[in-house]
């Protein structure tokens, strides 16, 4: 992600546009989740740029769950400022 050209990233956001439409359109597929890692750390194990498109439904075992960090609270508007310098 942070070596892809931008324009190579609009491009491959309009592929990835394009097959969910076609999923809805053709599979009937309403819910999905669009996950793009980038770097070890963040369990990327195929190091170059891919998506992955994962159709979703109410009971499908798939249960991502995202631990948020309470003791960076106090750290976020400093965060935000060095985002804004």
């Amino acid at each position: 992600m942070f070596d892809v050209p931008e324009a190579d990233l609009l491009g491959v956001m309009a592929a990835v546009k394009h097959v969910v439409d076609l999923y809805r359109e053709r599979l009937g597929i309403e819910n999905l989740q669009i996950v793009s890692s980038s770097g070890a750390e963040a369990q990327q194990d195929v190091f170059h740029l891919h998506v992955h498109i994962v159709p979703r439904h109410d009971g499908d075992g798939q249960d991502v769950q995202w631990t948020t960090h309470p003791e960076m609270r106090d750290q976020f508007d400093a965060m935000l400022d060095r985002l804004r310098a």
